[in-house]
């Protein structure tokens, strides 16, 4: 079971790695670009399609049965997913009009690989947080009642 909680955290981190860099490379301007726009878009097109093909195959595998593994891809999860929406915001809003110069065609297809990032990532944290509270439920005691007669 070790090795498959390996794979699993091996493959989640992937797809949160590929997620960030994807969403990184068509965020927007800083003060400082250190990329033009056609090696941006050259690096976020591939790292989408990663995290949305690892990130369906890591929504259908169970979670690891592991005591710390539903909590920490929750967390982890909903972090990239926050990070991910707004630059999704942004660059419906924006669109290619900045000073990135991107191509309008390349902003819309790389927008519903993002929206497809986003439903993968909303469904492990779905997933994560339902596997997280049936592990508290499990490891109650008989009656639901924790020590002193408190509710944990």
């Amino acid at each position: 079971m070790r090795a498959y909680a390996g794979l699993w955290g091996t493959m989640f981190g992937v797809v949160l790695v590929a997620a960030v860099t994807s969403t990184a490379m068509m965020g927007p301007p800083g003060r400082r670009s250190y990329l033009d726009a056609e090696l941006a878009e050259a690096v976020a097109n591939p790292a989408s399609v990663v995290a949305l093909v690892l990130g369906l195959l890591v929504v259908l595998l169970p979670l690891p049965s592991g005591r710390s593994f539903a909590a920490a891809t929750e967390t982890l999860a909903i972090t990239v997913l926050v990070l991910v929406g707004a630059v999704v915001a942004y660059r419906a809003v924006v669109g290619a009009d900045d000073d990135r110069q991107f191509d309008g065609g390349t902003v819309e297809a790389w927008l519903l690989k993002a929206a497809g990032i986003l439903v993968v990532l909303t469904l492990l944290a779905v997933r994560a947080d339902l596997a997280r509270r049936r592990q508290s439920v499990a490891r109650r005691p008989a009656g639901g009642r924790g020590p002193r007669g408190v509710r944990p």
